[in-house]
């Protein structure tokens, strides 16, 4: 089954065409990695999945998307719940001016009735999504704390576990180690690995390394077009496209 399915999908900034008739298939529990130069349409693409989109002036878009069988753009979708299946992390790490604990549960919060939490439901929540992020062990006796005196891969992950009391089934990556050193990427690409078939994961990536080490499935887009998918070896490996061969090759991009 296809977690995400995109087809004759058509976006425009105002006048500018950003993505041209992309048919893509992420499959549900998969790690699938979109690559290709600045200003191709990767995070244009992802957005689309959450509709953050809409939040920009002039965006438009045509043709269909469906997350989890359902057609997103359907006038009866709700926002709030589609975004709760649908997580995001983004480039840079945006933990919230708040204690480290209250990071965690702020979506509990959200989308929970008031007075239907207990602390004790909280407290679960909150070791078990910080021990899903491998983050427990090092923050148990500061999770009063605030969240932003927390290393730049710390608070990645804890942006990550923010999402996960809401269990959802999808995550959204937008360059999430563009902002870490060596040691924080290796931190972020291992915990992506080790949720593969636990959560459907789409990472958008410059780093081509970096989307051969970590996904089974790997798109490469160009002008706004998808031009290539499939096993992320056999795209690396043996592209069936010239203009694949070529960026991989690193004769542009």
């Amino acid at each position: 089954m296809n977690a995400i399915e995109t087809r004759s999908l058509n976006l425009w900034y105002e006048n500018f065409q950003a993505l041209r008739d992309v048919n893509l298939a992420v499959k549900q529990g998969e790690v699938t990695a979109l690559i290709g130069p600045s200003g191709c349409g990767k995070s244009t693409l992802l957005r689309c999945c959450n509709r953050i989109n809409e939040r920009i002036r002039g965006a438009r878009t045509e043709g269909s998307i469906r997350v989890l069988d359902t057609n997103i753009h359907d006038p009866n979708i709700s926002l709030l719940e589609l975004r709760k299946a649908v997580g995001m992390v983004f480039q840079r790490p945006n933990p919230l001016p708040i204690s480290i604990y209250e990071n965690v549960i702020f979506g509990l919060r959200l989308h929970t009735p008031s007075g239907q939490l207990k602390r004790l439901t909280l407290d679960t929540a909150v070791e078990k999504a910080l021990t899903e992020v491998q983050l427990w062990r090092d923050v148990k006796d500061r999770l009063h704390q605030p969240a932003l005196a927390l290393q730049l891969e710390q608070q990645q992950k804890l942006c990550i576990a923010r999402l996960l009391p809401l269990q959802p089934e999808i995550i959204l990556m937008d360059e999430p180690c563009a902002a870490l050193d060596i040691a924080g990427t290796e931190g972020i690409e291992q915990l992506i690995k080790t949720w593969a078939g636990t959560y459907t994961t789409l990472i958008v990536t410059h780093n081509m390394a970096q989307a051969r080490r970590v996904s089974q499935t790997c798109a490469f887009m160009l002008n706004g077009e998808l031009v290539e998918l499939g096993p992320t070896e056999a795209l690396f490996g043996n592209p069936s496209d010239s203009r694949t061969a070529d960026y991989i090759a690193g004769r542009f991009g």
